[in-house]
């Protein structure tokens, strides 16, 4: 990689784009780095927020992948209740069977796009397994319950 942002043409965010930038100069550097679009997240900052990273239920199905899926409302975490998020508020988590790879996460509500930073973490770490978060310990009250809540529903 030896270009960056619009101009590749690959998810054409300002993230993505810095993140890019940085590999194109590595690169420039001889280094031999390969940018993973599979861990690039987004976000949508409406009403309800929405986060998301790697692939869709039906990006999954598409791509012919053995999966399942988990989701929890935001009313599943006491924080979740005391924030009101509505009945719209959710996370979803899709995973291989198998493996336990985490394929992709999505959430839409309150801090969506902060809560999606987790997973990613995870998703980029070796085999990037759902253990990568159940195997943490979540501060309690906290929206971050709600990953750890989804991931252990699978």
């Amino acid at each position: 990689m030896y270009a960056y942002g619009d101009v590749i043409g690959q998810g054409m965010f300002k993230h993505t784009s810095s993140f890019e930038g940085k590999l194109a100069w590595e690169n420039s550097q001889g280094a031999q780095q390969v940018m993973s679009y599979r861990t690039n997240p987004h976000a949508v900052f409406t009403e309800p927020e929405i986060g998301s990273v790697g692939f869709t239920e039906e990006q999954a199905e598409e791509q012919g992948l053995d999966y399942r899926t988990a989701k929890a409302g935001y009313d599943a975490t006491a924080k979740g209740e005391i924030v009101q998020a509505g009945e719209e508020s959710f996370a979803k988590a899709i995973v291989e069977n198998g493996t336990d790879k985490i394929l992709g996460f999505h959430v839409v509500g309150p801090q969506a796009a902060d809560l999606i930073h987790e997973v990613v973490v995870a998703m980029n770490c070796g085999d990037g397994t759902l253990d990568h978060i159940t195997g943490s310990i979540h501060v309690h009250p906290t929206l971050s319950e709600l990953v750890h809540t989804v991931f252990t529903r699978l």
